[in-house]
């Protein structure tokens, strides 16, 4: 009997987290590929209150790059492209230079992107600036809230 509580109550707690976490972790990856030199993933997508308006119309995801390269200084590019339901989209261009290190995640805060309601689509590729035989592509669809009509102009914030 003992036993039986046991399972019964872990079951619970399954379900407990998972109903929680739902909010954060809203977001279904689609889609990776990776090669054996240059490997990039979109860990984390999700919306929010980022400013502190009040109001959820910001959105943070999280993405980890990494490499494999004989060089001590290496440059790539990450391409980020947010698509609304609308179709409309806002696309951004990172330059990241590296020294001596082969991996990070970026943080990444994107200021009033989520105005309207229904599925964004996440993609990001990343490629070395000097070479264009290696790209690594990650693409995530989550779904905030209802619009924000009114918003302030986008912006982002790599942290």
């Amino acid at each position: 009997m003992n036993y039986r509580k046991k399972i019964v109550a872990f079951i619970l707690l399954v379900v407990a987290l998972s109903l929680v976490g739902s909010r954060v972790s809203a977001c279904t990856e689609v889609y990776s590929s990776e090669t054996n030199i240059l490997s990039t993933h979109i860990l984390t997508a999700y919306y929010s209150d980022l400013e502190g308006k009040g109001v959820e119309n910001d959105i943070f995801t999280s993405i980890y790059i990494s490499f494999d390269s004989p060089y001590y200084y290496n440059h790539l590019y990450c391409y980020v492209e947010l698509t609304l339901p609308s179709g409309y989209y806002y696309s951004y261009l990172i330059s990241i230079e590296f020294y001596g290190v082969y991996e990070t995640t970026l943080p990444i805060y994107m200021y009033n992107h989520a105005t309207e309601s229904g599925d964004y689509i996440l993609y990001v590729a990343s490629f070395f600036a000097c070479s264009n035989h290696y790209l690594a592509e990650s693409l995530v669809i989550f779904d905030p809230p209802g619009g924000t009509d009114g918003a302030d102009p986008p912006r982002i914030e790599i942290g």
